[in-house]
């Protein structure tokens, strides 16, 4: 399976900044998890995400994991204190009920077969332990007023991660999922940095903005070749909320949090 994204240094400062910008809304109702000891992030790409699990769990052993050389050296340069392993997430090297709390953002919308990581998560998790996992629900999109070739350039992101083995739609199947594993869901939520008419900070709204639109450019690389809309219309009618005390992006990103019994 081909990644959507790029592993160019570009892409790597945009997962920075996502991580930034998400990370006040992504630990939202972690207090029930307590302190775990042993913590694993898995697809932990540049390391953005680790540094807030550091910060968060100062005193726990923090491991990330990726397949990505380029992504894991650029971790290390960003990262102290946590071990950082190179494997694919399905064969993992880590003896069983090696740790109390595993975490993944946005990775199994790259996967084709979620299965065979989630039995590997099952393998590695103790008994009483957690699993997060972020994801995304494309469908969600809405844009007002009408953005109709952001759109479309949206869709033609989805059908082209359809294509690579990808699933876009894999956060709202995430309670199932985690039921396959007996795991025991504590929440499940929604979260995105979405732009409404109480968003009036402008500074805030450009954030909002340029946060999607980096997203979507992201692909350009993968859309090659691929019908849709010129990338400059679509900025032009994103960049065209900034300003739209009325304006709204509307998306529903999926959170699940479950304990293993």
């Amino acid at each position: 399976m081909s990644y959507l994204h790029s592993y160019a240094p570009g892409e790597q400062e945009r997962l920075r900044r996502q991580a930034e910008l998400i990370q006040p809304l992504l630990y939202q109702g972690w207090e029930q998890l307590g302190q775990p000891s042993n913590i694993l992030e898995i697809g932990c790409g540049s390391g953005a995400q680790l540094t807030f699990l550091q910060q968060r769990y100062p005193k726990a052993r923090l491991v990330g994991l990726d397949r990505s050389p380029e992504q894991l050296e650029t971790a290390r340069q960003r990262t102290q204190g946590v071990e950082l392993v190179l494997s694919q997430a399905e064969t993992m090297p880590f003896q069983d009920s090696s740790f109390d709390l595993v975490c993944l953002y946005w990775v199994l919308e790259h996967v084709a077969d979620p299965e065979p990581i989630l039995s590997e998560i099952n393998r590695i998790l103790r008994p009483g332990g957690w699993v997060c996992l972020s994801e995304v629900h494309n469908p969600s999109m809405y844009f007002y007023p009408e953005c109709p070739r952001a759109l479309e350039f949206w869709k033609a992101y989805n059908r082209r991660q359809k294509e690579l083995g990808g699933n876009p739609e894999i956060g709202v199947q995430l309670p199932y999922l985690a039921r396959e594993q007996g795991w025991e869901m504590a929440s499940f939520r929604t979260f995105a940095p979405n732009l409404y008419g109480h968003t009036t900070e402008r500074t805030e709204r450009e954030q909002i903005v340029q946060f999607w639109l980096d997203l979507m450019a992201s692909a350009l690389e993968q859309l090659k070749g691929q019908a849709h809309p010129a990338f400059p219309e679509v900025e032009l009618e994103l960049r065209a909320l900034v300003d739209n005390p009325r304006a709204v992006i509307d998306y529903q990103a999926r959170q699940m949090l479950a304990r293993k019994p």
